[in-house]
C-alpha cells in the first residue's frame, strides 16, 4: 500500500504502524534508492506501506520531476497488487495517482456534501 495522501497522511495509523521507519518524504527528498525501500511491514501479514510523511514540509505540493519520480517508481514495484490511497478532492497531485492503476474505488459517505464533492 502507499499513501498518496501527501498532505494528510494516516494509513499507518489504520495498518498498526505506530511511527514509520522511513516515509515518502525520505524517498522524495533524499538521492538514490527504490520506493520498496521505503516499505514498513504492517500488522497484516504481507502487507506492506510505503506511509506518507508528516515531516517534510513540501510533501502536499511536490514538483512535477518529484511526482514524476514517485509515479514512475510505483509503476516499477514488483508485487501482486499495489494499493494506493489518495486524499480527498481534485488536487493534480492526488488526480495524477489516479490513471496509473488497473481499478479505481471511490469511497464517500452517503450525506449530501460528500456525494455532491
Amino acid at each position: 500500500m502507499i499513501d498518496a495522501d501527501l498532505g494528510a497522511p494516516n494509513l499507518h495509523t489504520f495498518l498498526g504502524v505506530q511511527k514509520p521507519h522511513l516515509t515518502l518524504g525520505d524517498f522524495i527528498y533524499k538521492k538514490g534508492g527504490t520506493l520498496a525501500e521505503v516499505m514498513s511491514d504492517t500488522c497484516r501479514p504481507g502487507l506492506k506501506l510505503a506511509a506518507g510523511s508528516n515531516q517534510h514540509l513540501y510533501m502536499a505540493n511536490l514538483s512535477y520531476f518529484q511526482k514524476l519520480k514517485l509515479l514512475r517508481h510505483i509503476k516499477k514495484l514488483n508485487h501482486g497488487h499495489t494499493i494506493i490511497d489518495t486524499g480527498g478532492g481534485i488536487y493534480f497531485n492526488g488526480l495524477d495517482f489516479f490513471p496509473i492503476s488497473d481499478l479505481g474505488v471511490l469511497v464517500i459517505n452517503p450525506d449530501p456534501a460528500s456525494i455532491e464533492n
